[in-house]
């Protein structure tokens, strides 16, 4: 093979090379969302998290306590050990509609929780069809942050995680 078509064939595959990188680099990425949870006093808060199916979470273990915790979940395969004032990132997901059980196994007598995996707007795994959609301004924000207040007061630890979609 002459030289000089060695060098136009090298020069298109570089070419072919970039396009690819360009084509792949520019791609939109999936949103992952961020959950964190809280280890304080060996204890999981929130206790329960809900998330919706499908999507890829990016779980945030904040361990405040001065001790080691092992975040472990057998029904996600998951296990991770987390120092003592220190932060873990535990990665699950897509995940079917669910309850899915973690604990910490250093301390499993308080170390519990749950990942509940439901559509948004569903109650127990089933749609929400009989939802009435106000058009005037009722205070929407407003109606959140006393529905969030109500739940804390209660000692609710189920704290709902909302999710944007992905536009395309």
């Amino acid at each position: 093979m002459p030289r000089d078509r060695i060098m136009r064939f090298t020069n298109r595959l570089a070419v072919i090379g970039v396009i690819g990188f360009l084509a792949i680099s520019s791609a939109p990425a999936l949103a992952m969302q961020d959950v964190t949870i809280v280890i304080k006093d060996h204890k999981f808060e929130p206790s329960t998290v809900e998330v919706p199916p499908g999507e890829k979470i990016k779980l945030i273990i904040d361990n405040q306590d001065s001790t080691p915790e092992e975040f472990e979940s057998r029904d996600l395969n998951r296990e991770k050990i987390i120092r003592g004032n220190s932060k873990g990132v535990v990665l699950i997901g897509p995940l079917e509609e669910g309850t899915y059980s973690f604990f910490g196994e250093f301390n499993m007598g308080t170390a519990q929780g749950t990942i509940v995996v439901k559509a948004l707007g569903s109650v127990d795994g089933e749609e929400a069809n009989d939802v009435e959609v106000s058009s005037g301004s009722s205070g929407g924000a407003q109606e959140k942050d006393e529905d969030l207040k109500r739940a804390l007061d209660t000692g609710n630890s189920t704290v709902p995680v909302p999710l944007e979609p992905i536009s395309k």
